[in-house]
């Protein structure tokens, strides 16, 4: 799970270089996102 997390915010960061509000507001984003998609992904497949 850390995994999709880390992947998310770093993703985040990228993006928080070129688009506003900036790094922290998209690194939360990513890290949220990454941990939605690692849920979606366990319920889907279940052995994932």
């Amino acid at each position: 799970m850390a995994t999709y997390i880390l992947i998310g915010a770093v993703l985040g960061i990228i993006v928080g270089h070129l688009i506003p509000p900036g790094h922290f507001f998209w690194f939360v984003v990513g890290g949220i996102s990454g941990y939605v998609g690692q849920y979606y992904m366990s319920r889907k497949y279940k052995n994932f």
